[in-house]
């Protein structure tokens, strides 16, 4: 993940080269722009450009730096939050055969009966339709094979399985 930028950075960069801010904080064409135009200021101030252009790029780059670095961040929070929120909406295929071995072990623990273990496993695989497949249904039924040769499956809640992914198709 992209790290968060930091004002004081942008404006520190702004301070000495108006525009300079602004690429730090991924805004490179506006940064660009700046720092381009602040140059070529600097070197017809005598000439055509009175000093206070110059100082107004200068001030427009410190005043602006701050919302850029502000836009930046919620960028990269946002990107965030939406591989979280992907994350949690999807499943792999050998996450959901250890969700399944998991169940299997808390009832050989003792810790569920069957009915819980039932229950687990019918959730599970109701939560299945709902969630994105990372990768091939096939992966999914060849990671849930040796389940299904131990017991642990049925052929019905692999029959429920293969419905759940036929949804997505």
């Amino acid at each position: 993940m992209a790290e968060k930028k930091h004002t004081w950075v942008a404006l520190l960069l702004n301070f000495f080269f108006p525009g300079a801010g602004h690429i730090y904080a991924g805004q490179t064409q506006k940064g660009v722009v700046l720092l381009i135009v602040s140059i070529v200021c600097l070197v017809l101030v005598e000439l055509v450009v009175p000093a206070f252009g110059v100082l107004g790029i200068w001030i427009y780059a410190m005043a602006t730096s701050t919302s850029a670095v502000e836009e930046y961040n919620a960028k990269i929070v946002g990107a965030a939050q939406q591989k979280t929120l992907e994350a949690a909406n999807s499943v792999t295929p050998g996450d959901f055969a250890a969700q399944i071995t998991k169940f299997n072990q808390l009832l050989a623990a003792g810790i569920i009966n069957r009915d819980e273990f039932a229950a687990k496993k019918i959730a599970a695989i109701q939560q299945l339709a709902m969630k994105k497949l990372i990768g091939e249904a096939d992966d999914l039924l060849l990671a849930l094979a040796p389940l299904k040769q131990a017991g642990v499956l049925t052929e019905e809640e692999i029959k429920q399985v293969k419905q759940a992914i036929m949804l997505k198709a």
